[in-house]
């Protein structure tokens, strides 16, 4: 994530104002006081939004996705970030408080505390549940995690990165679940997700016997 707070001066601009960020690798969404207002992609080189500023707006956030590397031709050194001045009509913005979250493992996230108001909390946010399988379930069978309720990231199972979602991008709507990565009665399953846009109305996830692999395909 990376923030900055904006100054009076920078903050005196004719609305709708250009927000320009020429080299975005790979997605960056746009917060102003942690209210997403847009997104950038490097795949559809929207590398321009237009924002309305105000004097009571404080600090604006652009969180960068790694949405994976190219690893051929030019590209072969695809380094992630923000590679350019990030421009507010015609000011550069700065300084920057720059924090990186570390996702090949999620056992730090126990020493978050918890939000108890499910209603206070602003995206993006980790979500955590634990669940146990039923005591008659002498084995655990390989299965498949159906995220088309939830709208984009990344979902991890006991320690273990099942891989990142997006029903909307498509075709692929549930991750795979091999049955080693589950623990049988009475272990305790935790689940986490991290969801950067949208939870399912009521945060539940269902686990289900057979691929969604027909989604519709973003272009």
């Amino acid at each position: 994530m990376n923030e900055t707070t904006l100054t009076d001066d920078q903050k005196n601009v004719e609305n709708p104002v250009n927000l320009t960020v020429n080299t975005v690798r790979d997605r960056a969404i746009i917060y102003l006081d942690q209210v997403q207002v847009g997104t950038m992609n490097r795949l559809k080189a929207n590398t321009t939004i237009s924002l309305n500023i105000n004097r009571t707006v404080q600090n604006l956030s652009i969180l960068i996705e790694n949405q994976g590397r190219i690893n051929f031709e030019d590209f072969i050194e695809d380094r992630k970030g923000i590679f350019d001045q990030v421009i507010l009509g015609n000011k550069i913005l700065s300084p920057w408080k720059m924090t990186a979250y570390t996702l090949n493992d999620t056992s730090w996230i126990s020493s978050i505390k918890s939000v108890e108001n499910i209603n206070s909390v602003k995206l993006p946010a980790f979500y955590k549940t634990q669940f146990t399988l039923p005591v008659n379930y002498t084995k655990c069978l390989d299965t498949y995690l159906d995220t088309s309720c939830w709208t984009k990231d990344v979902v991890f199972l006991n320690n273990v990165n099942l891989g990142r979602y997006w029903p909307l991008g498509g075709p692929q709507v549930t991750l795979y679940v091999p049955a080693p990565f589950l623990k049988p009665s009475p272990y305790v399953n935790t689940l986490v997700i991290l969801e950067l846009e949208g939870t399912s109305q009521d945060l539940s996830v269902k686990f289900v016997d057979k691929p969604i692999l027909g989604g519709p395909i973003m272009t």
